[in-house]
């Protein structure tokens, strides 16, 4: 099987393999190398990311350079719990949180704040193009452009801070 993409996680537990070829993704008990589900994810033709929590994948994949999905999948089944349409251009977890990154139908960026468990997004802050930088701690979301510009958000809320 050519693995276009592999990447392992949790290394205790389990890693994932992702099959372009076959648009497949295969989770494997990293202990007994036994398969713990595999899933078929027509459509896509990379994955740019994966990131975790203790009961979900956060998957991002691609189709094209502006196309694509996130996918929440269950650790243990692989059943999608929630996805969002797109390319996302930047996926993080802070503090029990997502913060992603997607365009809109005009090629508008947002950085949103996404509920974990339900995919429901709880704010939105249009960002530049030109978005250099960015970092998030406890207390902010630090944006730094190109331009020089710099945004200070609230986590929280995703409002400008001071």
């Amino acid at each position: 099987m050519a693995l276009y993409h592999s990447q392992i996680f949790d290394p205790g537990s389990a890693e994932l393999h992702f099959d372009a070829e076959k648009s497949i993704l295969l989770c494997r008990e990293q202990d007994g190398g036994s398969n713990r589900w595999i899933k078929k994810i027509p459509g896509i033709d990379y994955i740019s990311s994966v990131i975790e929590d203790r009961n979900r994948f956060y998957v991002s994949g691609e189709s094209s350079d502006t196309t694509g999905f996130f996918l929440a999948l269950d650790k243990q089944e692989g059943s999608t719990l929630w996805s969002i349409p797109g390319k996302s251009f930047l996926s993080a977890m802070h503090d029990g949180s997502l913060y992603l990154i997607f365009p809109d139908e005009q090629n508008d960026f947002y950085l949103i704040k996404v509920e974990t468990s339900t995919g429901r997004k709880e704010w939105h802050h249009p960002v530049g193009r030109d978005l250099r930088e960015y970092a998030i701690s406890g207390s902010r979301i630090t944006l730094d452009y190109g331009s020089g510009k710099r945004e200070i958000l609230s986590p929280a809320t995703g409002r400008p801070i001071g």
